[in-house]
């Protein structure tokens, strides 16, 4: 929590209120010690028209060491099934943006929702269910 001068004319989300923000996602970056208001708190980020969200489990040996985050430019990249040889030719990626990613401690994997072209959506589909993606980090979100 942070200090506002009274009279203000600040949107700002009252401390007393900040059990209703949890589990919202932040429209934009929020720095430690930014002040929270209604313009930059959505209940979920936008999925434009023509894309879908497709779902991914991952081990942590699919993922990059840095922390995934919602914004995250990523490209999904087909590996081959496991104890396979490694390709001759360039894998095929797909570019993703990420949505959301969560951490599933019983089965100690990444859920990573990413943000696709729908016409790729269930190739994607496909291959996250084989398990047979990995995810390489091409740029970090706004």
């Amino acid at each position: 929590t942070i200090s506002i001068a009274g009279g203000q004319n600040v949107d700002a989300i009252p401390a007393s209120q900040a059990v209703d923000v949890i589990g919202k996602v932040a429209g934009v970056d929020l720095p430690a010690g930014s002040l929270l208001t209604s313009s930059n708190i959505l209940a979920t980020l936008p999925v434009p028209d023509g894309y879908s969200i497709v779902g991914i489990a991952l081990s942590s040996s699919q993922l990059p060491a840095y922390r995934l985050t919602a914004g995250d430019e990523v490209r999904l990249v087909d590996t081959p099934v496991a104890q396979g040889e490694p390709p001759t030719e360039d894998p095929t990626t797909f570019r993703a943006t990420v949505f959301t990613t969560t951490y599933d401690e019983p089965n100690q994997t990444w859920i990573v929702d990413v943000v696709v072209p729908e016409r790729e959506a269930a190739s994607i589909a496909a291959r996250a269910a084989t398990q047979r993606v990995s995810i390489v980090l091409d740029g970090v979100g706004e």
